[in-house]
This record gives structure tokens, sequence and C-alpha cells, in this order.
């Protein structure tokens, strides 16, 4: 990124660029045993950076909870590592126990590296307002009854659908019009991405146990 100071070339200006992210040499491709997973039979996940407000997630902590619960699982632990705002504070404590979640506050970039190559999976939490939202207003719809939106190709528009299959658990059923019929393995291909449905579930059962 080249940023012009107005002044001469040589000169010395008043502009820095300071990159936002780490670099590679922050988290070294071979050096994996330096900072390996945390002992114990726990599946441990962790959230790095600021949970604001808008990122409370009530339904994830009672997620967690309700998991726990079930003696032959592996256990869920959630790891915060930044700031927490007080109420989503107090929305965790509220549910979990000091057992199943460990703060572990505003850490060192170091620190912070560290914390996540132990952990088992990484959480994201998408903030909870307008411009967070998935959804984008007039091409997108999620609601309880499933997914919509409209899409374009080879020049002509069209619409789907994606619902939960009320005769197969774990299936999802899409509608899709187009005048267009060459448009379906594009539209088959995006959707089984879009919705992970090439995740093989046994594996997935087994990681968390």
């Amino acid at each position: 990124l080249s940023l012009a100071s107005g002044g001469s070339p040589g000169s010395r200006s008043k502009l820095a660029l300071i990159y936002n992210g780490w670099d590679p040499s922050d988290v070294p491709q071979t050096d994996f045993d330096a900072h390996p997973p945390l002992d114990d039979p726990a599946f441990h996940v962790g959230h790095f950076g600021s949970l604001f407000p808008t990122r409370d997630a009530p339904g994830l902590w009672t997620a967690i909870q309700e998991w726990n619960q079930q003696a032959d699982r592996k256990p869920i632990h959630l790891h915060v590592v930044g700031k927490i705002n007080p109420n989503v504070r107090t929305s965790i404590q509220s549910v979990l126990s000091d057992q199943e979640w460990t703060d572990h506050g505003y850490v060192s970039h170091s620190e912070a590296i560290a914390h996540m190559r132990s952990m088992d999976g990484l959480l994201l939490i998408q903030n909870d307002n307008d411009t967070g939202q998935r959804a984008i207003p007039g091409m997108e719809q999620v609601d309880s009854q499933g997914y919509r939106r409209c899409f374009s190709f080879a020049g002509h528009l069209g619409w789907l659908e994606v619902r939960p299959s009320k005769d197969a658990p774990h299936r999802l059923q899409a509608w899709i019009h187009h005048p267009d019929a060459r448009c379906l393995a594009s539209v088959h291909q995006r959707l089984r991405r879009m919705f992970d449905l090439d995740a093989m579930p046994a594996e997935v059962h087994a990681a968390l146990g």
C-alpha cells in the first residue's frame, strides 16, 4: 500500500502503515508440538477477541451445558481469550459452571497464539445487528421454515428454497426455479458448500465423543 504524504522522495512521512493481522512467522508450520492440545478428556473450543453485547450467544451457552449433561459424551470446555462485556460475562455465568468455561482475559499476542494452537476448535460469533446479519436484504431470507434467495445464471434471474426434509431426518430438500436447467449443477455445488453437506457425521461425532 502506497500512501502519498505530499513530501519529496526520501522525506520523513507523518503516515505509517500498521498491518491488522499476523505474519506467517507468527505461526510456524512445523512447530505444532510446541503448543500441544490440552491433556484432558474435554473438547476445547476457544473464542479469540472481544465479546461485545452483540456477540452474546445464550443459545450456544445453553447448548454446551445440555451437551455436557450427557454422561456418555466428551464434554465441551469454552475458552474466552480477550475482553468480555460485563453483560456477556453474566450471560455465560448464568448457564455454564466454572468447570465448563475459562476466562483468560486480555493476553499478549504470543500468549493468544499459544492458546489458539492448543484448542481443538475455534469459535467465530457473528455480530447480532443489522450489519452482521448473514442474510442480504432483498436477496436472502432465513427463518424457521428454511432458506430462500434469488440468484443469477447465464443472464437470467432465478430463486431457490432449502428446507429440512419432513420425510428423512438429517436431509435437506431444495427447490430451484430458473429458466435454464444448466444452472442445476452450479447451484447444487454451491448449496453443498454452503450447508457443509460433504462433512462426515461419523467423524464429527467421533471428534466430539
